[in-house]
């Protein structure tokens, strides 16, 4: 009797290990990490490559069917971010900012940002280029630049802040990467919520992309008379015709003087227009 009662415990432990075994695995609801709201034009794949992953991991991950069906506003999680808690925005970077002086006017942690991005090279964006960041208030910061010459203790002093408060605010790892000729960001507490601040003017450019032979129309606030704009013009260009997928970044330096043209119409009668004459 003894010997038949340890042969039907072994049986028992054997077939539970083996339904053990080939038991499906039970999916987690999972309710935080990093969302990302779904616009108009979206796809599951679009969504995946932007943030290098695969469809089937999003729709395992929000419980989505095998027909793709997603909609404007729904809120889907991103795998590969489980560390990352908060919501996730598409943006445009703005005409006139340089992605490192646009990170930082965000008040957000650069490493952050730069994984949301995939980005490895500073130069593989441009003005108006898809850009993903935290759903977080705008921050009311002041730029300041850096002068030449100045220390970081002098330049802390300027501000009346500490030498380790600017390097924080920034998210630099310590006040010995205040280096001139760079760009810094303080709180701004001129700032009153609801007022615009003294940032870089709005531009619009018509068409954009840029497309070739084609007028191009850059329209901004006019600055006075007589006053001269300069800046640059930063190209992606491929001339292989095909033959190889690199692209090579090209700048032109772009030099205006602003002009007044007095116009007239039956309507308006005259109207003062400025225009900006390009410079060789």
């Amino acid at each position: 009797m003894p010997k038949t009662i340890n042969q039907l415990f072994q049986a028992l432990l054997i077939l539970v290990l083996i339904s053990a075994l080939f038991s499906p695995n039970s999916v987690k609801a999972q309710s935080t990490g990093l969302k990302y709201t779904v616009l108009e034009g979206d796809s599951i794949d679009s969504i995946a490559t932007a943030f290098r992953t695969t469809s089937y991991r999003i729709r395992r991950i929000n419980y989505i069917p095998d027909l793709d069906y997603i909609y404007p506003g729904q809120k889907l999680l991103i795998p590969g971010f489980d560390d990352v808690e908060g919501e996730v925005i598409r943006v445009k970077q703005p005409f006139g900012n340089s992605l490192t002086g646009y990170f930082g006017s965000l008040h957000q942690p650069l490493s952050l940002l730069t994984r949301l991005n995939f980005i490895t090279n500073v130069d593989q964006t441009w003005a108006g280029a898809p850009l993903y960041i935290m759903n977080t208030s705008t921050p009311y910061v002041k730029e300041i630049p850096v002068t030449e010459g100045l220390t970081g203790l002098e330049t802390a002093a300027k501000l009346g802040l500490s030498k380790w408060t600017v390097a924080e605010y920034n998210d630099l790892p310590g006040p010995w990467m205040l280096m001139p000729n760079t760009l810094l960001w303080t709180p701004d507490a001129s700032s009153v919520e609801g007022m615009q601040s003294d940032s870089a003017s709005d531009m619009t450019v018509s068409p954009f992309p840029l497309l070739q032979g084609k007028t191009t129309e850059i329209i901004t606030n006019a600055p006075a008379e007589g006053a001269s704009l300069s800046g640059s013009l930063r190209m992606s260009i491929n001339d292989s015709l095909g033959t190889d997928s690199n692209y090579t970044s090209t700048e032109f330096p772009l030099h205006f003087s602003v002009l007044m043209t007095v116009a007239w119409s039956p309507c308006k009668g005259f109207t003062a227009l400025p225009n900006l004459a390009w410079l060789p």
